[in-house]
């Protein structure tokens, strides 16, 4: 039989299909036809831990979330005289055996919610499209058919999916309307997407100010800076590239991009831990993009005083070269870059170079915002045929995909008390606030300033978010998450509301509201309370 008649016998998806065609081309030549077909039946014949063939649609997904729910109802009534806990236990191993993570018993999720979960057919489906999705692009890793030159970043079916996603959550969007409880008004789903963070013009702008104010905030006190590149082991690459070629690594362990993406946050959690022990402080943002065969890196910009910052730098390589140490030799450079940056300026004392115009191309190739049209022409770093603005596209979906967060900032303030101070129009009336409430707004003297934002929280360490426990419980039987009501300070117990009206969302005018979060702040019965993540001096950690 052709290659593409053994392929299509297994009803593969396209990209999947088309990559094991070649493959076993490639290896009929090499090694002749019974290897050939061992091979391909090696990755394409498997099935995933969950039951499901490679070829499974979503019918047959739905249908083995219906059975796994049913198993797991079956066992919470074998044991359902144990505590909670045990009973959770015993559930799990369920889930674990089918290759889904059971739920994490924490922040507002119970162990009972946890248990019901996993008796609900519906958790089931979303964990099982998750893990099925994740499945089949391992697979076209494995394959060699995303890498530079073929599929760049996820398979072609990954990115024809994650459009068709878009697509559907914006015409969902569509079809509701938020409405005040005490006036009426209404507006469009959309239109509050677009207005909010989750636009990503918006999410932009306010990344590059507060990196900006980091930056002027790191050079008013004398603090150094340092551009840091970590990479994976070669283990985890399913492809090498040498001299402009690129071929199949043979060292491939399997490893996909989450499970990488993993493994540098496991590093950074331990290089936190012993700065943390050594009584240093450092404080930046970081990227995670992908190399052109999907397997992510991190990008680091890092300000601190320059003494911590070098004994920061010298135990951050430590760690990020401990696993395989010696495979690179003596070249660590491979696997751990470190580049000092300083700010230049011309003969008029304008700043011409400075760590954010440094770091803000990475944001621009990993981030779907701004002047898009403007990318059009340009081309990729990781492969020069394909255009800039396809690149962006890819890095989403890879980022849907796989489950990564592309952008974090770690040893500053926390932006969510900003985010709640500009929701006050009028200037507050706590005069405490006035300065931090300037900060954040544009005035006669200028825009929002997250340096002066910084200085000004450090003169208010018990400023915290406010927050009221919510009125209605979830589809688990847990209580909704905490609603976000104002501002308070700790120490005194001053309250200053950021959040004036009461909001529902509605599927079209007459339909129940979807989901009753409640914003209001007049109801003076309600216990107010400080969350800490987010709040005053609180810091955002990596």
């Amino acid at each position: 039989a052709s290659a593409h008649h053994q392929a299509s016998a297994l009803r593969l998806p396209d990209t999947l299909r088309r990559a094991a065609s070649k493959r076993w081309l490639d290896d009929e030549q090499k090694h002749g036809l019974k290897v050939a077909n061992s091979n391909l039946l090696a990755v394409t014949g498997r099935i995933s831990p969950a039951g499901l063939a490679m070829s499974a649609d979503d019918a047959a997904v739905c249908e083995r979330a219906e059975d796994y729910a049913k198993r797991c109802e079956l066992v919470r009534l074998s044991v359902i005289k144990l505590p909670m806990n045990a009973q959770l236990l015993a559930i799990s191993k369920v889930a674990r055996r089918a290759g889904v993570e059971p739920p994490d018993v924490r922040g507002a999720v119970t162990m009972s919610g946890a248990v019901n979960r996993l008796c609900c057919e519906k958790w089931w489906r979303r964990q099982l499209r998750t893990t099925h999705k994740r499945w089949i692009e391992a697979a076209c890793i494995r394959f060699g058919s995303v890498r530079r030159g073929r599929s760049l970043y996820v398979s072609e079916d990954c990115l024809i999916a994650r459009k068709h996603q878009r697509k559907r959550n914006h015409n969902a969007l569509a079809a509701l309307v938020a409405e005040c409880v005490e006036t009426g008004e209404r507006i469009k789903m959309t239109e509050a997407v677009e207005a909010s963070v989750s636009n990503p013009v918006n999410r932009r702008n306010e990344m590059m100010l507060r990196m900006h104010g980091m930056q002027e905030w790191a050079r008013e006190n004398g603090h150094a800076c340092s551009f840091l590149t970590v990479t994976c082991p070669s283990r985890m690459h399913a492809v090498s590239t040498k001299g402009g070629s690129v071929f199949d690594n043979p060292k491939y362990d399997g490893t996909t991009p989450r499970e990488a993406q993993g493994y540098l946050s496991r590093i950074w959690s331990m290089v936190r831990a012993e700065l943390d022990r050594q009584g240093i402080t450092i404080y930046g943002v970081r990227v995670a993009e992908p190399h052109h065969d999907g397997t992510p890196h991190w990008h680091l910009m890092v300000f601190g005083e320059p003494e911590a910052l070098a004994k920061a730098l010298d135990v951050y390589k430590e760690y990020a070269l401990a696993t395989d140490y010696g495979e690179w030799g003596s070249d660590s450079s491979v696997r751990f870059k470190a580049k000092a940056i300083r700010w230049k300026t011309d003969s008029a004392g304008r700043v011409v170079e400075s760590p954010v115009s440094y770091v803000a191309k990475y944001i621009a190739k990993n981030l779907e915002a701004g002047d898009i049209d403007s990318l059009k022409g340009e081309r990729s770093h990781e492969d020069a045929t394909a255009r800039l603005d396809e690149a962006v596209a890819r890095v989403d979906a890879w980022r849907s995909c796989w489950g990564i967060r592309q952008f974090q900032f770690f040893g500053t303030h926390a932006v969510t008390i900003w985010r709640e101070l500009r929701r006050i129009k009028d200037k507050p009336e706590n005069e405490e606030l006035l300065p931090l409430w300037n900060a954040v707004h544009k005035n006669e003297t200028g825009g929002a300033d997250w340096q002066l934002f910084i200085e000004e929280m450090e003169k208010l360490p018990y400023l915290r978010i406010a927050v009221e426990q919510a009125e209605t419980t979830n589809a688990y039987g847990e209580w909704n998450k905490y609603s976000i009501i104002g501002l308070v300070f700790t120490d005194s117990g001053l309250f200053e509301p950021t959040r004036f009206k009461r909001w529902v969302v509605k599927r079209g005018a007459a339909d129940a509201p979807w989901s009753p979060f409640n914003n209001c702040t007049e109801r003076e019965n309600k216990k107010r309370s400080a969350e800490p993540p987010g709040g005053g001096k609180q810091l955002e950690r990596g």
